[in-house]
């Protein structure tokens, strides 16, 4: 499976996600230069492209908060991770991926995976 390399960063200074083009395609200055200028900091957030769509042609990134039908036929919310060598909902039932939809992320929203009561 191929996939564009692609990332996208939460600067928590300024409480903005930045999807600047060179973020996009950080080989044109090469990733060492990269990862130097956006640093890995508590203020930096570096997130990765799944290589996925949502439903509605949405790119979905590490961070995002996904809404869709669960294992169970129920909806559902998580936030996509990466662990265990891929990208993959956070403590949720097997998705249904052709309904998946991204509904915010976790540093804009994260209201969106408070429990509901």
């Amino acid at each position: 499976m191929n996939r564009e390399i692609k990332f996208r960063y939460w600067n928590e200074y300024n409480k903005e996600m930045d999807y600047t083009e060179m973020f996009r395609k950080p080989w044109q200055k090469g990733l060492e230069d990269f990862f130097e200028y956006i640093g890995d900091t508590p203020l930096n957030k570096i997130m990765q492209y799944t290589g996925e769509i949502d439903k509605n042609g949405k790119e979905i990134y590490e961070g995002d908060i996904i809404s869709g039908l669960n294992g169970f036929g129920n909806t559902d919310k998580t936030n996509i991770e990466f662990h265990d060598g891929g990208f993959w909902p956070l403590c949720a039932d097997e998705f249904e991926w052709d309904d998946i939809e991204v509904i915010g992320n976790i540093y804009e929203n994260p209201e969106l995976l408070k429990e509901e009561k």
